[in-house]
């Protein structure tokens, strides 16, 4: 894991450019201490799949007398089940194409099925 989440979470340095003290390493953000492997997971849902509220859209008339009709929010994610639960490909498209093959399933971006264990 590299590259600006492990900056943000591991820093070298403080937000005034000192060097971390030895007795500070290891802390998350500056606050919580690891205290074995960290593990993340990714859960995503589909785009679009609620409904927005009114309050993010917003209308008035210009000091010219045009009317003007705004939307501070362009799309909103629902809350994640199984039936929002999105398996589409996303990143870049040259890490997509990549086939990753586990113990017990074999997966690219767009698929991830159970491996054959027939003898």
């Amino acid at each position: 894991m590299a590259g600006p989440l492990s900056d943000g979470l591991f820093p070298d340095e403080l937000y005034n450019g000192l060097a971390v003290p030895q007795d500070k390493r290891g802390y998350v953000m500056s606050y919580n201490k690891v205290v074995g492997k960290v593990r993340l997971r990714q859960l995503r849902v589909l785009r679009d799949g609620c409904k927005l509220s009114q309050s993010v859209f917003q209308s008035g008339t210009l000091k010219d007398g045009t009317a003007r009709q705004r939307q501070l929010v362009d799309y909103c994610f629902p809350q994640y089940t199984l039936d929002t639960m999105s398996a589409e490909s996303f990143g870049p498209e040259e890490l997509q194409e990549r086939t990753y093959t586990c113990t017990h399933h074999t997966c690219n971006a767009r698929t991830c099925t159970r491996a054959s264990t027939a003898a």
